[in-house]
């Protein structure tokens, strides 16, 4: 996952997203935001999370978060590159290249989530202090709630994700 996070972080921030999707229906997991609230805006890099992968935006409003399950495959396609006919969800960036997923199992259980962080304030995601507004309800932590429980431990035991 740390190799992912490494390759992943210069790409894809540099240049602005031209088109988010298409997205599996058993993929992407939000419905608000829309996919296409991506669309013009930039990712700060690439971030892990234990098996997550996170890729904030520049401007620290959303959160794009990937969690590849055990088939899933996310690959970075330079422009011009040839990709997979049906990907589980893709991004493409205005320079041409493109971020895929894959999943090569019957059971499609990876996940993407397009996320809210609360306050506007994405740098509270790397402190290990998760504030964010997901279709679940308000999951909130205030670091005096989590000080005895490891970051992100309390979100790994709500469903299969």
């Amino acid at each position: 996952m740390e190799a992912w996070r490494r390759q992943l972080d210069g790409p894809v921030s540099d240049s602005p997203i031209a088109h988010a999707g298409p997205a599996h229906i058993a993929t992407l997991k939000t419905f608000d935001p829309a996919l296409d609230t991506l669309e013009g805006r930039r990712f700060r890099g690439a971030e892990r999370r234990g098996k997550r992968l996170l890729f904030p935006t520049d401007d620290g409003d959303l959160v794009l978060l990937v969690h590849l399950m055990t088939a899933g495959r996310l690959k970075f396609l330079q422009a011009g590159e040839k990709g997979p006919k049906t990907p589980a969800f893709a991004l493409e960036f205005a320079d041409g290249s493109k971020l895929v997923l894959t999943e090569n199992a019957r059971k499609k259980r990876a996940g993407v989530w397009l996320l809210t962080v609360l306050g506007g304030d994405a740098r509270l995601i790397a402190l290990g202090i998760v504030l964010l507004l997901t279709v679940y309800g308000e999951l909130r932590s205030i670091s005096a709630t989590i000080e005895k429980v490891p970051p992100l431990r309390w979100l790994d035991s709500i469903g299969r994700a």
